[in-house]
């Protein structure tokens, strides 16, 4: 993107703040940056918590925002996004959640109407922080890696999961073209 991906702005709303905002309408406590840098905490007056594994993927900040969960206490269930989902719906962030905290599962993630489970946004039960942890420590990098783990998937219109990966998704997301499936 040639920038820091949570500062972009689509629809007048920084993608960090975008996401947050869903999040806490989902049912988050508390939402933090994992793996952010300070000053783009300080610039959306968020907390950031150090990735524990920096340009490890997005497998690696899940192990850390689990283990930083776990370190706290009382959550069971850690609900986490990407920050460049910007149509992020809170009654599907809820039901994540909600599916974890109703069954033995170790997370939930969005599935596709063409079938596939999409590893963002999800719901990790809190005590699934060790099992990513070795995952991530034997040296797996991909999100399909932690789909191996009992999860549950939650049928999901496929536009809210949609993600902004370069400059050209970002234009057709702001000119409303976007139709690239996730």
């Amino acid at each position: 993107m040639g920038t820091d991906k949570a500062l972009l702005e689509v629809d007048g709303v920084a993608l960090a703040r975008r996401a947050a905002r869903a999040l806490a309408a989902g049912g988050a406590g508390e939402v933090v940056l994992v793996g952010a840098s300070a000053a783009v905490g300080d610039r959306m007056a968020m907390d950031v918590v150090p990735d524990d594994r920096p340009g490890e993927g997005p497998l690696a900040g899940l192990a850390t925002a689990l283990r930083w969960a776990s370190g706290r206490g009382g959550a069971e269930v850690l609900l986490v996004a990407a920050c460049d989902q910007p149509d992020l719906e809170p009654a599907l962030l809820a039901e994540l959640v909600r599916r974890v905290d109703a069954a033995t599962v170790a997370g939930a993630v969005p599935r596709t109407p063409d079938g596939r489970r999409h590893p963002f946004p999800a719901a990790w039960r809190v005590d699934a922080a060790g099992a990513l942890a070795q995952l991530v420590a034997g040296g797996a990098r991909r999100m399909a890696d932690a789909m191996a783990l009992d999860v549950e998937a939650v049928d999901a219109a496929a536009p809210t999961l949609l993600d902004l990966d370069d400059p050209d998704d970002l234009a057709r997301r702001l000119d409303r073209s976007w139709s690239r499936p996730p």
